[in-house]
Formats: structure tokens, sequence, C-alpha cells
């Protein structure tokens, strides 16, 4: 007996002179903590992915509200866009979406030219690049990949500059291909790298005689002694003299409804010898802070030792 009591003792009296008191406390509230998430577990999981979609890239942009009556140079959710190809009479459709999927009228048409060894179906857009080797020889500027060996990209050119285009495939442009997958002019091609975002919808199909719903441009072929597209913005682009180091700075924001934007804040570049290259950087798109949507920037750099580079800045208006 007298043992039981002795250590009843030393319960007690270690409860009065030690932290047991604090203990209980911290205990009492990491139960309630815990019994607080697994009550509302669900509206967690739903912050915690909103929260991602504003953060991501292409993939995770934002819906415009419909209040927004003005037109933007957004690029929303992927289903904004959906890429339709004729590639009997070799034409691209462009169609903008409703949120369901549905298409409304042609936005935009181009004409191209589409390799006979490119498949009928259906198709998303995957992968981009500014410059891309082709199968067939040669490189595209402004690549869209579709599938494993077709991609959308500008009229072939023999090399990674802007100054050596392909005359001959330029001036085959809306008959079919000889070279590279679906090829267009440069700033056509461009368009669709910059405003179709990534799992863009894209049909190919085959339909003789088909005019496309928005009249195409007369064409105007190339002289033999002419070396780069007309129509490539690249070609504005002052090249860094010495070799690119790196680019920084440029980040996903979202910001409220009218407020003020700089899209240069942070944004910086720097060569191999250390020396501030950013009056070099061209910034492609706009932010309209007064309507609701995800806006797209690309800053733009390159050096004249091969270096292009296109980072991607996407920005929320809510």
């Amino acid at each position: 007996m007298y043992y039981t009591n002795s250590r009843w003792k030393k319960f007690k009296n270690g409860i009065q002179h030690s932290n047991f008191k604090l203990y209980l406390v911290i205990l009492l509230i990491l139960a309630v903590i815990i019994a607080f998430t697994f009550a509302n577990s669900e509206l967690i999981s739903n912050m915690i992915s909103s929260d991602k979609q504003g953060q991501n890239g292409e993939e995770g942009s934002v819906i415009p509200t419909e209040s927004a009556t003005e037109p933007t140079t957004f690029i929303s959710q992927n289903y904004s866009y959906f890429i339709s190809i004729n590639k009997a009479e070799n034409f691209i459709t462009v169609y903008k979406t409703k949120a369901n999927g549905e298409r409304e009228s042609a936005f935009k048409t181009f004409r191209c030219s589409v390799n006979p060894s490119v498949s009928t179906g259906t198709y998303k857009t995957y992968e981009k690049n500014i410059w891309r080797a082709l199968s067939t020889g040669g490189y595209g500027q402004y690549s869209t990949r579709i599938s494993s060996d077709c991609y959308i990209h500008s009229v072939p050119y023999y090399s990674q500059n802007s100054n050596a285009l392909n005359i001959n495939a330029y001036n085959n442009l809306g008959n079919p291909a000889k070279v590279g997958s679906i090829y267009l002019a440069s700033a056509d091609a461009q368009w669709i790298f910059e405003n179709c975002a990534l799992d863009t919808g894209v049909e190919v199909y085959e339909k003789s005689g088909e005019a496309p719903e928005i009249a195409l441009a007369e064409h105007a072929t190339l002289s033999k002694n002419n070396g780069y597209d007309p129509t490539d913005t690249s070609l504005n682009i002052t090249p860094v003299p010495t070799q690119i180091n790196y680019m920084t700075g440029v980040n996903d924001h979202s910001i409220p409804l009218g407020s003020v934007y700089n899209m240069w804040d942070g944004v910086y570049a720097v060569d191999k010898n250390g020396n501030d290259i950013t009056s070099y950087i061209t910034v492609t798109g706009s932010v309209n802070t007064n309507v609701t949507g995800t806006y797209t920037l690309i800053y733009h750099l390159k050096d004249n030792f091969g270096t292009d580079l296109a980072y991607y800045s996407y920005v929320t208006v809510y």
C-alpha cells in the first residue's frame, strides 16, 4: 500500500511542478485543428486547386468573366481556340470556342502547306519551340507540336537563321508541302505559337473544293535572291552582340481589376561578360487591367551566337 501511495504522490507533484498543463493545452489545440481539418477537407482541397490554377502556366489560366466586353490579347484555358486544317485545300481555320468546347464562328484563316504524310484525325497541341529541326531537313520557326512526328511551324529555313529561308517552300504556300509537316508564313505560325495554348484541339481533315470561311489574301511570291520571310517579326528584334548568359524575372502574376501593373518589374538579362542586356528584351502582348482575364506576355531575347529565348508570363486580372 505504501508503494502505491508513494507513486501517486510523485505523480501529483510532477503535475504541479512541471509543464504538464502546458502540454495538455497544446494537445487540446491539436485536437481542435485535426477535427476542423477533417470537417472541412473538401473546402481546403478546392482552395488548393484554385490556387494551383492561378499559378500554373498555360494549363492553369483562368477564363475571363462574361462581363469582359472589350477584346483582349489573353490566352484563356485550353478550349479558347480550336484549329481546323483542311489538308486537301491547304488552309487553316482558327475558331474561338466557348467554355463547353462549342465552336463559335471562324476567327482567323491562314494559308498553309500540308505534307501528304500528315494523317487526318484529331490532335492536341503539347509542345512549343522557337526553332525545331525538321525530319525532312531544315528548321521550322515557331513550332507547335500536335503529334510525335507532326508540327505546325513556319516555312522551313535551311538553318536557325531568319535570313536562311527556303524560298521554294515559301512560294509553294497553299500547295502540298514537300518539306516539313504543316507550314505557314512566319507571322501566321507565330500567331498560333503565341495565342493557342497547350492542349488546344486540332483536327486535320480533307474536303476538296471547300472555301475558307474568311477569304485568304493573295499570296505574293518571293524572288530567288530574297532570303527571308517578309512577315517574320523576329527580323525587327535587335540581337545581343555578345553571348546571352540568362534572362530572369519573368513570372506569372494575379492582380486586382483596375490596379497598376508594370510588365518590366524584376525583369532583366545578363550576358556572359556580366553586362546588363535588359534593353535588348522585347515583349509581345499587353495587359488591360480594366478587363478581367488572363493575359499572355512573351519576353523575347536572342543573340548572334544561336541563343533565342521566349519566356512566357501569364497575368491574371481578377
